[in-house]
């Protein structure tokens, strides 16, 4: 981090220029957000998967590579210290959906959970 107090962690982290998250349905404000130097959050939960995919791209069209992200529903619980039971209740549908999501938005693979801190 450099002298400016703006420059944070958070910016260092995800390539923002300033610590300013924003969540939002419009993909026009995801857009704004991103482009004054913050990182905004299209919240997709009502959109279709052909929605979410034509926002994603329209956004990523008018912001080139800045940061922006996307939110989407997980399920609330899930069977602690089982992530093999877990793994086989997600349906073979909403993983190639993530993919292609990933595929499209150049969104990184999620690291082990191992090197995940809890407090973060």
């Amino acid at each position: 981090m450099d002298g400016n107090p703006l420059n944070t962690k958070l910016c260092e982290e995800y390539g923002c220029e300033i610590p300013v998250v924003a969540f939002a349905h419009t993909k026009d404000v995801i857009a704004a957000v991103s482009n004054a130097g913050g990182i905004g959050i299209l919240g997709a939960t009502g959109l279709k998967p052909d929605e979410l995919r034509s926002d994603i791209r329209w956004i990523r069209d008018k912001i080139g590579d800045k940061p922006f992200g996307v939110d989407l529903l997980v399920p609330a619980s899930f069977v602690e210290g089982n992530r093999e039971d877990l793994d086989e209740m997600i349906p073979d549908e909403h993983r190639t959906f993530v993919q292609h999501v990933k595929s499209v938005s150049g969104a990184p693979d999620s690291p082990p959970p191992s090197d995940i801190d809890p407090t973060y």
